[in-house]
């Protein structure tokens, strides 16, 4: 079940096998995600984190992730997503509510575990957001957002008075071609060229690649560069500047792609990034 409330927050609840995209991508939300059963490996930038019942994860817009292969797995989670404006219009409010996503390098420290009594309250509040979104009551948008902040709070101070868990490493075959591409992000990057410099064939370095992320070389390359062409509208560039010095040499291309992964065309992003 997915709801949209009038304030711009997307609240999730999801039994069953992951019926959404399994492949790297990005948001332009901030994103607090529970896991309730079972198991799951979440990507986040080089970072693999390993979750059961009650971790919890912090993620910040543009950080690039992928949500392991759940088929034939039955698992519950939570997500709970909102737009940066809306928290942004709070001012130096919202920026404290921020902090458990911004104060931190991107694809570290992400996860926290919460025990049964804070899994409780997170679902309490969860409840409370979603409740308020399928009720046309007077001021019921305004509780909903209200439960958000009310959540955030909540978020801020488990993180603060927990240790984040430290992710597993990505597998040590498939770590020198993530290192390799962010590296070189904006050359001319291709299977091929990626397995020159890495001493290794194509046909071994797609193999290895799939093996260990269960995604392609080509996808991973896209996903960077579309979270690096959105830092590049956030700082100003317009969207023609933006398509080739992200490494794109396809202008539309790199509008399909941007829109496919993040939801919204380049020059919508731009505009409600700006507000």
């Amino acid at each position: 079940m997915e709801l949209l409330t009038p304030f711009g927050i997307r609240a999730e609840y999801i039994s069953g096998p992951n019926p959404f995209n399994n492949d790297y991508h990005t948001k332009n939300e901030y994103e607090i995600f529970l896991l309730l059963e079972k198991q799951a490996d979440y990507y986040i930038e080089r970072s693999c984190y390993n979750m059961t019942r009650g971790s919890l994860l912090i993620i910040a817009p543009n950080e690039v992730r992928k949500l392991s292969d759940m088929e034939d797995m039955d698992f519950s989670r939570i997500s709970i997503c909102f737009e940066p404006s809306r928290i942004r219009d709070l001012r130096e409010e919202g920026k404290r509510l921020l902090n458990c996503f911004l104060m931190r390098e991107m694809g570290e420290n992400n996860m926290v575990s919460l025990n049964e009594r804070q899994i409780e309250e997170f679902i309490q509040l969860t409840n409370k957001i979603i409740n308020c979104s399928i009720s046309d009551t007077y001021g019921n948008d305004i509780l909903a957002f209200s439960y958000l902040l009310q959540l955030l709070v909540f978020t801020n101070q488990v993180y603060n008075n927990s240790k984040p868990v430290m992710p597993g490493a990505m597998p040590v075959r498939v770590q020198p071609i993530l290192q390799y591409i962010d590296e070189h992000l904006c050359d001319d990057l291709t299977v091929d060229s990626i397995a020159r410099a890495l001493s290794m064939s194509r046909s071994n370095i797609s193999k290895v690649f799939k093996e260990e992320t269960d995604s392609t070389i080509h996808n991973y390359i896209i996903s960077r560069r579309i979270v690096y062409a959105q830092k590049l509208l956030q700082q100003g560039h317009n969207v023609t500047e933006t398509c080739y010095m992200a490494g794109f040499n396809d202008y539309a291309s790199f509008i399909r792609c941007f829109k496919r992964i993040t939801g919204n065309p380049p020059g919508m992003y731009k505009s409600k990034w700006r507000g």
